[in-house]
């Protein structure tokens, strides 16, 4: 310590004289105590009151001490006694003894004082100060019991920098401590300036928090820490001042330093009577008595060399102000506090700094102005692994503050960031998400909106575009308002995707565009929107990684994207061809209104179900799931045996067997009753469904695979159909005609044959080739397939004939009797209870003519299937013999003795009327289509569509024999109408042409000329 420093300052000796008073009249007061007390102890003594008094005053004695615990009296003697301030003491200590000798000023007066005042009085006198005392310990209570209520958790996550190190999540504490230790320079009492430089949001306030606890755990009251925000004081002409009060508070608050506050006061009082700017030159007033700034000075450096504590003033957000600001504040510093035992820590950002230059901005010229005033600078980095940590492993302890909120959800839902993370151009998303605050920001847009609460494990929500699209709605709310009003409501086009023929669609002159299955582009809309000079590269950047085709999809081709894609990115949002898909619109509306998407409209929830099955689940466990439940549209259902059936290749022998036993087995509790609003009529898909369940996953290779399918190992297809080898009683032409299905039974056989043909173009050449080898092991599987299923269908066909004529021709079995029997009951299946309640709220209306066109069609299909020889529209089993390969149509002359002599029969006695009104309802119902309207109408009686499955000579002596009879009944009279899913045909006004046509046909029947002339006039 230079001798220079070694003096008594003016304060010094004032202080010195303020502790002699000071000490004097404590002894004042001990001497009119005792006055008191002599008085008090008289009456006492008289009254014998002497434990009453010694209660009373261990009472007093208690709310004293207790009054001065509360107001930690006991830290401030600590802090007197650390002081080791013996010079004081000494002075105390003669004023004291200097009253003492002088048998205390004021001894007479007090004397005089008490003998006038009553005991009563001076007992009212000593109870004063018991009850403020005991009232402030009351007050003290009940702020005690406020803070220990339980504090409520918040919501979202608080932008409130971390208090201590346990909860670092971004691993500043080694750093922390390491800088902490080199503030404190070994003891060293020369000041230092010190910078921590990071952009806002990286942490600076909990890094210098950690440096804090790390300076209380080590050193406890060896240290005095000061922080001062001059944010909060932006007034410049006030900034000084706040900062010397707050600096002399808190040296006073840890330090016995009595002179300090008259030392600082009068140095703050000599700068501010600087003249000029501070950042001109220091022309300084003398002031009274020759005092400078300069004796200013030395007096506080005087005062504050002898201290054995450090004091770090630490200057937060310096980079918030204003640059004037700035520069007056790094000025006052450096060149007016640069005093012993005083460091600083000053928190800023560089870059901000730089920005608040006015003038053309240099960051070069910014350090260089930054380093005349910080002697030992650190930096913040944050990782992107470090921030993957944050939003992640990290993200339980994050969300620690938010009792509401489940991490795992909130996980979920940022889980693209993650991506965003290990990215290589992770470099220009920082803007958006490279520090604390940004990604706390994001965090909480999340809460806000109730995004962590949607199922995303079931859901079509691709997390990098969420990811994205919520980026764009914080950073850029113009253009997310851009994209919002482009692509809901229906509109498409502007960001989304475009398909070839839809508009927008950019013109290629070097590529041809015939076909549908055509590349997808960004429209020309989109490519005029990105090119316009008011973007910015960022907002271009974030903008890009939603809807630039050539990031989205690694091939652009239609038919090449899949459907988990299209069902999912954000980049798509319908097409022309269909309503669905409208995923942009979903995911805006899910940002803006927390509109949820709906588990069963979710591509996604069905692939999960499909994976559970690859698990091993079974398809029973699956159904139970209440999204499938009978009570329900079959809508649910159906999406799910798509997803099962385009993936069929990936199941296992085990779960293939498993879902065609289901199919064959259950296909009965599924609705025959067809209404798309209502989401009905799976049972009609079910059986197209069976055939591709079949093609693809019926067999086995040798490695238990459906890769190999060479003739031996599709042959395990032909097993299931027919019931043969290990599938012997399982055959599904058994199991799906069993009686007790009835005709829905035949009408579901006659439709999973129908499937099976190789011309219907169902893709199913596994099927159709292990048919074909199984009918003739020479069979063609190559060329047409019109030949291929004429061979392919024989056999089956042949074995559906032999179970209709065992059960409906031997028996006698009416078709046409029991499809009119058919009750609502009977089509719904298990939905029965569901279409009832849809039919009971008005959404199924019409109710009576649904059912008439489903029994008009089930009736039309058997017999066309059946009795047809017709090739077209799929191969017929009328078109085969009942045996043998000679193919000429014989199970087409039997079913037509069947619709003859049983269905339309009236018996010998004519007695049966209800057999011509079935004769007559099939005519109804099977018009021609006409080009152009007939009367008004569409369909017509036509002989060419009455003998498409009805033999010709069969019909004309059918109609010689009993026209007369028929008409005899009146039947054009009956208010009856016939429902067909095309038309309506009623008997009173459709009859009348039915006669007319069969009459003419009988006409050229009997007309003179040839039957094949006839034939060649009845086609044309």
């Amino acid at each position: 310590m230079s001798g220079n420093n070694i003096k008594i300052t003016s304060s010094h000796l004032i202080n010195l004289i303020k502790t002699w008073l000071f000490g004097f009249l404590f002894a004042e007061v001990l001497f009119f105590s005792k006055s008191i007390g002599l008085k008090l102890g008289e009456f006492i003594t008289k009254s014998n009151l002497e434990t009453v008094a010694v209660t009373v005053g261990l009472i007093y004695l208690l709310v004293i001490v207790a009054y001065l615990i509360y107001r930690e009296v006991h830290w401030e003697v600590f802090k007197i006694v650390g002081s080791k301030r013996i010079d004081l003491l000494f002075i105390f200590g003669v004023g004291v003894i200097s009253s003492y000798f002088l048998g205390g000023v004021g001894s007479e007066f007090y004397k005089k004082a008490v003998s006038i005042l009553s005991v009563n009085q001076l007992f009212v006198a000593l109870s004063v100060p018991l009850f403020v005392y005991f009232s402030f310990l009351l007050h003290g209570f009940r702020t005690w019991l406020r803070d220990k209520r339980e504090n409520k958790k918040s919501f979202f996550i608080s932008d409130n920098e971390q208090r201590a190190r346990s909860g670092d999540l971004l691993g500043f504490s080694e750093i922390a401590e390491k800088f902490a230790e080199r503030v404190m320079n070994l003891g060293s009492s020369d000041s230092l300036v010190f910078g921590v430089d990071a952009p806002w949001g990286v942490g600076k306030s909990s890094f210098v928090n950690f440096c804090r606890e790390y300076w209380k755990e080590k050193y406890g009251r060896q240290i005095v820490v000061y922080v001062f925000n001059p944010l909060k004081y932006e007034d410049r002409e006030n900034l000084l001042e706040k900062f010397i009060d707050g600096l002399i508070k808190e040296i006073q608050k840890n330090l016995f330093m009595p002179e300090i506050k008259p030392v600082i006061s009068k140095y703050a009082q000599m700068i501010r009577s600087i003249k000029g700017s501070i950042l001109g030159f220091f022309d300084f007033e003398i002031t009274n008595g020759g005092y400078t700034v300069d004796d200013a000075f030395n007096d506080l450096e005087s005062t504050l060399v002898g201290i054995d504590q450090k004091i770090i003033v630490i200057i937060d957000d310096l980079d918030r102000l204003n640059l004037s600001a700035v520069k007056d504040l790094l000025f006052t510093v450096k060149k007016s506090f640069t005093l012993p035992n005083i460091s600083y820590v000053l928190c800023y950002d560089a870059e901000n700094i730089n920005a608040l230059e006015e003038k053309k901005p240099d960051f070069e010229k910014v350090t260089e102005f930054l380093e005349k005033f910080i002697n030992v600078k650190v930096g913040l980095y944050l990782s992107s692994s470090k921030l993957n940590e944050y939003v992640s492993t990290n993200l339980e302890k994050s969300l620690s503050g938010n009792s509401q909120t489940d991490p795992i959800l909130v996980s979920k839902a940022i889980g693209g960031l993650k991506d965003i993370f290990k990215s290589s151009d992770y470099h220009s998303y920082v803007p958006f998400i490279g520090d604390i605050r940004k990604l706390k920001r994001l965090i909480n847009t999340v809460l806000l909106l109730d995004l962590e609460k949607t199922d995303f494990d079931n859901s079509d929500i691709n997390n990098y575009d969420l990811i994205h699209l919520l980026l764009i709605y914080i950073n850029y709310p113009n253009i997310f308002r851009k994209i919002y009003n482009s692509e809901t409501g229906g509109k498409k086009g502007f960001f989304s995707l475009v398909a070839q023929y839809e508009d927008g669609y950019p013109k290629d002159s070097q590529r041809s565009q015939s076909s549908r299955d055509s590349d997808y582009k960004n429209s020309i809309k989109y490519t005029d929107f990105i090119k316009a000079s008011s973007l910015t590269e960022s907002q271009k950047f974030l903008i890009n990684k939603v809807f630039e085709v050539n990031q989205r999809l690694d091939n652009s081709n239609a038919g090449n994207v899949s459907a988990e894609l299209r069902a999912s990115l954000a980049c798509f949002n319908g097409d022309i061809w269909s309503s669905g898909n409208r995923n942009l619109e979903d995911y805006l509306n899910l940002i803006v209104s927390s509109s949820k998407p709906i588990k069963t409209d979710q591509y996604k929830f069905y692939l999960n179900q499909k994976d559970r099955l690859l698990k091993g689940v079974s398809v029973e466990e699956i159904l139970k799931n209440e999204a499938f439940s009978y009570k329900q549209t079959e809508a649910s259902q159906k999406q799910l045996w798509k997803v099962i059936i385009n993936s069929a290749y990936e199941f296992n022998e085990q779960v293939g067997d498993q879902l065609i036993s289901y199919l064959t087995n259950n296909i009965t509790d599924y609705s025959h009753f067809e209404h798309e609003e209502a989401g009905l009529g799976l049972r009609h898909d079910l059986s197209f469904y069976l055939v591709k369940m079949l093609d693809q996953a019926g067999w086995v290779d040798e490695n238990g695979e459906h890769k190999s399918n060479f003739d031996k190992n599709i042959s395990g297809i032909t097993d299931w159909i027919f019931g043969e080898g290990k599938h012997s009683n399982q055959g599904i032409l058994s199991i799906l005609s069993e009686e007790k299905r009835g005709i829905l039974g035949l009408y579901d056989l006659l439709a999973f044959r129908l499937y099976c043909s190789a011309d219907r173009g169902g893709d199913v050449f596994n099927l159709t080739n292990a048919l074909s080898k199984h009918s003739d092991p020479k069979a063609p599987t190559e060329g047409s397939t019109k030949t291929i299923a004429l061979e392919e269908m024989r056999i089956v066909s042949q074995k559906v004939y032999k179970i209709f004529k065992e059960q409906y021709i031997n028996k006698k079995r009416n078709i046409f009797e029991l499809a009119e029997t058919l009750a609502l009951s009977d089509l719904a299946g298990k939905y029965k209870v569901f279409v009832q309640e849809k039919i009971k709220s008005g959404q199924i209306k019409d109710a009576k003519e649904m059912i008439g066109n489903i029994k008009s069609k089930i009736k039309g299909f058997i017999v066309y299937q059946m009795g047809s020889s017709s090739t077209e529209f799929g191969i017929a089993c009328g078109y085969y013999d009942p045996i043998g390969k000679e193919d000429k149509h014989d199970i087409s002359i039997k079913v037509n003795d069947y619709l003859f002599a049983v269905c339309f029969n009236p018996g010998k006695k004519k007695d049966n009327p209800k057999n011509y009104e079935h004769f007559l309802d099939y005519l109804l119902a099977s018009f021609a289509s006409v080009f152009e309207s007939v009367k008004g109408r569409s369909y017509i009686p036509h002989i060419n569509d009455f003998i498409k499955v009805l033999n010709k000579e069969r019909l004309y002596k059918y109609w010689k024999t009993n026209s007369a009879r028929i008409r005899s009944l009146g039947f054009e009279s009956k208010n009856k109408t016939v429902f067909t899913p095309n038309y309506r045909a009623s008997y009173k006004e459709d009859l009348p042409d039915v006669y007319k046509v069969l009459d003419d046909f009988v006409k050229e029947w009997e007309s003179p000329k040839p039957p094949e002339a006839v034939e060649q006039k009845l086609i044309a």
